[in-house]
């Protein structure tokens, strides 16, 4: 079942807080951030379909498998 999580303003700290730990910048990595910081506040394993395989495993790091 699919599960609907908002963007909010604690998600968008932790979106803030991942940029500055990994070094991403620009407006192409905002919804990967984004996605990023709730699939690791999920209790695992997590499963995350991006077109950006390795900035996703960057963000995420063990925590996530990025596909």
């Amino acid at each position: 079942m699919a599960r609907t999580t908002p963007v909010t303003e604690e998600i968008a700290e932790e979106t803030t807080s991942l940029l500055k730990e990994t070094g991403l910048h620009g407006h192409e990595y905002a919804i990967d951030e984004a996605l990023a910081a709730v699939a690791l506040r999920q209790p695992g394993p997590v499963t995350v379909f991006t077109s950006d395989e390795a900035g996703m495993r960057k963000l995420c790091a063990d925590g996530v498998v990025a596909f």
